[in-house]
């Protein structure tokens, strides 16, 4: 476990130190990284309430993105109301 900490540091102390001068589009890392939270995510999406989450949410920023492009509030209120959703599902399923 103590080696697992002490990678992540220096890994996050050489990308804070490097990380300005590395091209993702040269890379293609502008796609890796989107694709490797997906990957992520996918194996979590089990239960009603957490898939109308993230439905919501791809939604919601998809929307915004395409009617204001370039918000810098689109993340933050993507994060914001697509959690109410799953939560409103959640509450109903429980009250049933």
């Amino acid at each position: 476990m103590g080696t697992f900490y002490i990678a992540w540091v220096f890994s996050s102390l050489i990308g804070a130190l490097i990380g300005n001068q590395i091209d993702p589009g040269k890379w293609g890392l502008d796609l890796a990284f989107p694709v490797t939270f997906v990957a992520l995510l996918i194996p979590g999406l089990k239960e009603s309430p957490v898939i109308a989450t993230a439905l919501t949410a791809a939604v919601i920023a998809m929307g915004l993105e395409y009617l204001i492009p370039g918000n810098v509030f689109t993340i933050i209120l993507t994060g914001v109301l697509s959690p109410l959703v799953g939560l409103y599902l959640k509450r109903g399923s429980q009250d049933a």
